[in-house]
């Protein structure tokens, strides 16, 4: 059963030492429980390594947003992937996504 109806994300820049990821999820329709992990990642040397994770879960509802913050070190490629999932009974339906890159 498709449960998700669309999602995003996207990364920005505060200030030169802080980043801020956004999800959105939303549903088809009301389900049990929408939840998101968000994975902050650095390019160095040409690989992607997460340097901090945030996830949260709502429940009974078909939206969910969420804004996280990172203090980060200049002079590296940033991006965040993040990992949507609904659960509505037995049905679960997850999908991942990566955000663009940004340069800081």
């Amino acid at each position: 059963m498709d449960l998700l109806k669309t999602y995003s994300n996207n990364i920005a820049s505060v200030s030169s030492t802080m980043i801020k990821g956004y999800v959105l999820t939303d549903t088809q329709f009301v389900v049990d429980s929408i939840e998101f992990t968000m994975y902050f990642q650095r390019e160095v040397s040409g690989n992607w390594s997460t340097i901090a994770t945030r996830s949260a879960t709502v429940y009974t509802t078909d939206q969910q947003t969420k804004t996280e913050y990172l203090t980060i070190t200049t002079g590296y490629n940033y991006r965040i992937r993040t990992i949507h999932t609904a659960r509505d009974n037995e049905d679960v339906e997850s999908r991942t996504i990566t955000s663009s890159v940004l340069s800081m």
